[in-house]
């Protein structure tokens, strides 16, 4: 790592900044400031100047950190305490970091029970935790906050992706149409599905329905329809790959080129081996630059869903969640326990009502309503207006194969949402769903989740 002060950003102001060499990606800008506690507002005028003079766009990440003397902000609301002296600095330094895009990271009082030690951030989602040390000096606390110098990325695994373009419709219709008969006919085997231990037609036919039928008939139906796709539907393992499409063969045969050019000028050290590569770089440059330009104003304007990938494909943020905090105030890295934690939270959101306690209704005149019989034309309509490009849920059916085999599959559905009907059972993969939590406001390691 390299470092060196830039002079060129001081101003009349106790500042200093430094910008930090990183390998592997853009420069970082880091800043220290201090506010003597009666100095005017000007001080906070000369750091507004100097931030004006930074060029965000040439470094990854822009730090600016010191003791600011401003203890009146309350930084979670960017509020100013009632009554404070010294108000209007206090607003015009959060106006400073909403103008720069600065978001303050500290939390917790460093003297008495006010922040006066700050650490504004340009990516706040590259910040992995924040804490307090025991302070010197009269200080309580000294800020200690761990940063990512770059975003950092999630590897993905390869993932099994369905070519229905190249299916064996006919084929996969048949197959399906032999599972529905099956089920309409009650003629399912102890075998299906593994599912050696359920004998389900002779509990079906004599109405011997228990909790676990309708979960163990949904597996026997998931297993054999998956069985089918994997028989009909070609398939290829997938890598995600960096977002580039504008670079085409064109565009690679000259990196090639350009790669060739450049080891023969540093084998032979000629200058004129040296003119060869230097033009062949400026030509890829130009021809690379034209090509951007020509897929953003061909391709991504086409329709909302290139444009939103090239959109999340220039951003410099980190993927995923961040470190949250349990119900103690400790910082929770690891996956799964963050997952523990969202699903707690989210649980919370609901009212469970006691059983038990629920009044005696009095007899009414109103007559009972009638049973409820679910139609194979009602499941087939409702399967032909799926919308087949969504993407697959955990139980791992494509809309896809819903929506083709709509006629084929109603019959075994029909028997399956009859059953769970007059069961009161619902299968185990119908209660789950894939929860994306989204950030909106506030300190993201802090569970604050409302359910829309």
């Amino acid at each position: 790592m390299i470092h060196a002060q830039r002079h060129d950003l001081d101003t009349d102001c106790e500042l200093v900044w430094i910008e930090l060499s990183v390998v592997g990606s853009k420069p970082i800008l880091v800043g220290s400031f201090y506010r003597p506690p009666s100095s005017p507002i000007e001080d906070l005028n000369m750091l507004r100047t100097s931030l004006a003079r930074v060029k965000v766009d040439n470094y990854s990440n822009v730090w600016l950190g010191g003791d600011f003397n401003l203890g009146d902000i309350i930084w979670e609301t960017q509020s100013v305490r009632p009554g404070s002296q010294k108000g209007p600095m206090c607003r015009d330094l959060i106006d400073i970091a909403n103008d720069c895009g600065f978001e303050q990271v500290v939390e917790g009082p460093t003297r008495g029970k006010n922040t006066l030690d700050l650490l504004f951030v340009k990516n706040p989602s590259l910040v992995v935790k924040s804490g307090l040390l025991p302070g010197i000096s009269d200080h309580d606390g000294i800020p200690v906050v761990s940063i990512h110098s770059k975003p950092s990325t999630v590897k993905q695994k390869p993932r099994k992706i369905f070519l229905y373009n190249k299916a064996n419709i006919d084929e996969l219709k048949a197959d399906i149409n032999e599972i529905s008969s099956d089920f309409k006919s009650g003629n399912v085997s102890e075998t299906d599905a593994n599912a050696l231990w359920i004998i389900f037609s002779s509990d079906f036919k004599s109405g011997n329905v228990s909790e676990t039928d309708a979960n163990a008939l949904w597996i026997i139906f998931k297993t054999r329809l998956l069985q089918a796709v994997d028989k009909h539907v070609p398939s290829k393992m997938v890598r995600k790959r960096n977002y580039t499409p504008w670079i085409n063969q064109t565009l690679k045969r000259l990196h090639k080129r350009k790669q060739r050019a450049y080891n023969r000028a540093r084998k032979s050290n000629s200058q004129e081996d040296w003119e060869s590569f230097k033009e062949l770089r400026r030509k890829i440059k130009k021809a690379t630059r034209k090509a951007y330009r020509g897929y953003i104003r061909d391709k991504c304007l086409e329709s909302s869903k290139q444009f939103w990938s090239f959109i999340k494909s220039l951003k410099n943020d980190s993927s995923g969640i961040p470190a949250l905090k349990d119900a103690h105030g400790g910082l929770v890295t690891c996956n799964r326990q963050k997952a523990e934690l969202l699903n707690c939270q989210y649980q919370k959101q609901f009212t469970q009502e006691r059983l038990e306690d629920l009044p005696t209704e009095p007899e009414s005149n109103i007559p009972s309503m009638p049973n409820i019989t679910i139609r194979e034309e009602g499941v087939c309509k409702l399967l032909s207006d799926l919308n087949p490009f969504k993407a697959t849920g955990p139980d791992e059916i494509s809309p896809w194969v819903l929506k083709t085999a709509a006629k084929e599959l109603s019959p075994a559905l029909t028997v399956l949402f009859q059953l769970t009907l007059d069961s009161g059972v619902v299968p185990e993969d119908w209660l789950c769903a894939n929860i994306t939590p989204i950030y909106k406001k506030g300190i993201k390691q802090t569970l604050q989740i409302t359910v829309l």
